[in-house]
């Protein structure tokens, strides 16, 4: 249940219209339409408009910047961590551009940690596919998959950028039971 108050001001009800614009019409980066024309459009002072603009400051969602105008800022992704989650589709969802890039498709004798969840022997060489997760063109995460079919290096190495994580498992025709994710953070991977 979600329990928000109305706007009770002028300049809470413009900071809630601006922010569902950002939403549908902004991305990180981009900049919105100086103070003026904003007053303008809204019908009221650039006091009231800065008033606006402070509550979109506070959520980290803008930020003013001196003689250039109101910046854009990555939004904060509500993104759900359960072994099922789908983020390509979630960030889409969410009005979000989610790509990858491949940075590595080789093959290596797996780990203990890597053959545990293949259910393959320590040593057996398995296909390591790293790839970068951008969210609106800003790097988020480096995701490691581990294929135990030899046959689809060819394929990996063939695709270069496409979605996210299993998205772009797809479109090289990998079936998702191929797949499994091992490790996802930056800072286990292991070259």
């Amino acid at each position: 249940m979600h329990l928000s108050r109305p706007p009770t001001t002028r300049y809470q009800a413009i900071a809630i219209q601006l922010e569902n614009e950002l939403h549908r019409h902004y991305r990180c980066g981009e900049y919105l339409p100086s103070e003026k024309q904003l007053a303008e459009c809204f019908a009221v002072n650039r006091y009231t408009l800065r008033r606006a603009i402070e509550e979109l400051v506070n959520k980290g969602l803008v930020q003013p910047r001196q003689g250039v105008g109101i910046l854009v800022l990555m939004r904060p992704f509500n993104y759900p961590l359960h072994s099922q989650a789908h983020f390509s589709q979630n960030l889409l969802e969410q009005g979000s551009h989610p790509t990858s890039e491949r940075l590595l498709a080789v093959l290596r004798p797996c780990h203990a940690d890597v053959a545990a969840a293949l259910a393959c022997e320590e040593g057996d060489n398995v296909i390591h596919l790293r790839t970068l997760c951008c969210v609106n063109g800003i790097s988020v995460c480096v995701i490691n998959h581990y294929l135990s079919d030899l046959s689809w290096l060819k394929r990996c190495n063939a695709s270069t950028k496409g979605r996210c994580t299993t998205s772009f498992a797809r479109r090289l025709a990998i079936p998702s039971v191929v797949i499994k994710r091992v490790s996802a953070h930056v800072g286990r991977m292991r070259r």
